[in-house]
């Protein structure tokens, strides 16, 4: 896979699912925030399991983005989980 596909999230056939290899973190952080960024602007929902550092990178593209993570958070729609605390309970 080449690390500038850009994958069309939209073309998935309404999984609700789906899995995302990457070969970088920016690639990875791209990838994700357009996923996240169409979820939330089709008011649809968004669960993120990730490290505290991959996280905010996340914050960073969706805000530049300008999508409004705390109000999707506050109608439960965007629920976000620490990798680390997840594996570790």
């Amino acid at each position: 896979m080449s690390t500038t596909a850009s994958p069309i999230w939209l073309e998935l056939d309404r999984s609700p699912h789906a899995v995302q290899f990457y070969s970088g973190d920016g690639f990875l952080l791209d990838s994700l925030a357009r996923f996240v960024c169409t979820a939330l602007e089709a008011a649809e929902s968004a669960l993120v399991i990730a490290t505290e550092v991959h996280r905010g990178g996340l914050a960073e593209r969706l805000k530049a983005r300008g999508v409004d993570t705390h109000r999707s958070v506050k109608e439960g729609r965007y629920v976000q989980l620490t990798r680390f605390k997840l594996w570790n309970n």
